[in-house]
């Protein structure tokens, strides 16, 4: 297992939150340590690895004159690993999305599913969703990745592991 304490600490703080109930809305709410594993999993790997918005009007962006009509590209995947936003940005750190750490953070730095007028409407599903099966798969399983696999990143309409990911049951 790549990140033992990680694991440790969310199967505690998911027995504590919901001891043998099934989660709920409310239970969901109080996973907050739970929710920072996934936002920092989505830092990492955000399914939306590149988004394109057209100029409204001619604008310059760091020197780069963009005329009014051009696609310009904004490189999720990339963002989400530049030190000026996140330090150490290689290594998987939950404690990043901590409250005080979302609220100190640069505004347009974090976009998993996009941002502003245009952010996902699926993304509060999408979190709740995401929550729901991690909850279901740590408290039924105790699981590994297997061996030797070579897990390599596959940049199409959204970013998915290439041949899959395996782990195996413990």
């Amino acid at each position: 297992m790549k990140h033992p304490k990680v694991m440790a600490r969310m199967r505690q703080e998911i027995k504590e939150v919901l001891g043998n109930e099934p989660p709920t809305m409310q239970h969901i709410r109080q996973l907050t340590y739970t929710k920072q594993v996934i936002d920092e999993s989505l830092r990492l790997y955000p399914p939306a690895w590149v988004i394109g918005r057209q100029a409204l009007a001619p604008d310059e962006i760091g020197g780069f004159r963009i005329k009014k009509g051009d696609v310009v590209l904004i490189p999720i995947y990339a963002m989400h690993r530049h030190e000026a936003f996140w330090p150490d940005p290689e290594r998987f750190a939950p404690e990043r999305f901590t409250s005080e750490a979302v609220k100190a953070r640069a505004k347009f730095s974090y976009l998993p599913f996009g941002g502003g007028q245009r952010i996902c409407i699926g993304q509060s599903f999408a979190m709740m969703e995401m929550q729901i099966a991690l909850v279901m798969l740590v408290r039924s399983f105790e699981f590994e990745l297997v061996e030797g696999q070579e897990i390599e990143a596959e940049p199409l309409i959204t970013l998915r592991p290439k041949t899959g990911i395996w782990v195996k049951k413990l």
